[in-house]
């Protein structure tokens, strides 16, 4: 859930393993239908509770490796292989985020990026075979890591508003090549999502003509940008 973001200059402490929760607290936690000293934010807040991953202190290092080197050149490829492309939406755009990931993970196995494999259209592209996609329904928990022949690859689920709660918060000083961007959020969960090539540039659906573009990452206050991938900072 959105919280508030680093102060500029900040230093990020790592909190010792020893410390990091390895069972979630606040699971079981629930507030009564009749309660009314509760607001709408705090009940959507309680009913992510369950699967939202533990947060540390937003990451203030950018990312760098194969990884996010793929990413980069996956969205990038894809923006220009979809011109004139359309209509898409942004849940389809979401779904092939989940691929365009999936593929970006396993080049720091294969040291490789199989660009063309895995093409980020203006519609839905599917996982590999063998991978099941998730859905909306069953979305909790679903921010999942599975081993193939190669490496130890990244699987988001397919929506949006399950998709941002996977990973880790980055401030936005430090944005980087394949981090997730969510923002427009209504019902408290985010409407749109992108994936970032640069610090300040991102691929994703464009909601008039459903094309695959690149433009600038929203500045709005209600952005917020998540780290799926591994890399080295």
């Amino acid at each position: 859930m959105p919280t508030a973001a680093a102060s500029a200059g900040a230093t990020q402490e790592a909190l010792p393993s020893s410390e990091v929760p390895t069972t979630n607290p606040y699971a079981a936690l629930t507030i009564a239908p009749d309660e009314t000293d509760v607001s709408d934010w705090q009940r959507a807040c309680v009913s992510a509770m369950p699967s939202a991953p533990y947060q540390l202190q937003p990451l203030l290092t950018a990312n760098s490796g194969p990884a996010a080197a793929c990413a980069r050149e996956l969205a990038l490829a894809a923006a220009q292989r979809t011109q004139g492309a359309g209509p898409g939406s942004a849940e389809a755009f979401a779904q092939s985020a989940q691929s365009l990931i999936y593929t970006a993970s396993g080049a720091d196995g294969t040291g490789s990026c199989a660009v063309g494999t895995m093409p980020v259209a203006s519609t839905a592209q599917p996982l590999p075979p063998g991978i099941t996609s998730t859905s909306s329904a069953s979305a909790q928990g679903s921010c999942n890591k599975l081993t193939n022949t190669a490496a130890l690859q990244v699987a988001l689920p397919n929506t949006i508003a399950a998709q941002s709660r996977c990973g880790q918060r980055v401030d936005r000083s430090a944005v980087s090549p394949g981090d997730l961007v969510f923002w427009d959020y209504r019902d408290y969960a985010p409407t749109r999502v992108g994936i970032a090539v640069d610090r300040t540039q991102m691929v994703t659906s464009d909601p008039g003509s459903g094309q695959v573009v690149e433009e600038a990452i929203p500045t709005a206050s209600d952005v917020r940008v998540k780290r799926v991938l591994k890399g080295s900072s």
